[in-house]
């Protein structure tokens, strides 16, 4: 379930008084299937970095959409660095293109 449809669930069924802290977590999968795709070469090193930035404003978007429902204490933890994870292993160009 994608974080836009997560949301939509959430404020389908629950109103948000302005209490709640709301944490909004993603982009870990993006980015793994972003770059699985370029490494694929299905899409360059520049198209991979655009879709990458546009889940990251889509992400943004959600946070928005909760404060315009209400939340006042929205805290959003997108994907860590994963040029430092053992996903990218010792793969000089896997590290280089994940830690930019």
């Amino acid at each position: 379930m994608t974080v836009t449809e997560q949301v939509d669930a959430f404020l389908a069924t629950q109103a948000l008084n302005g209490n709640e802290l709301v944490v909004v977590v993603g982009g870990i999968s993006d980015v793994a299937a972003e770059y699985k795709a370029f490494e694929a070469g299905s899409q360059t090193a520049d198209q991979m970095t655009a879709r990458i930035q546009q889940a990251g404003k889509n992400l943004a978007a959600q946070a928005r959409r909760l404060v315009a429902a209400g939340a006042k204490h929205v805290v959003v933890v997108g994907s860590p660095n994963l040029g430092y994870t053992p996903w990218a292993g010792t793969n000089a160009t896997r590290i280089s293109h994940l830690t930019d």
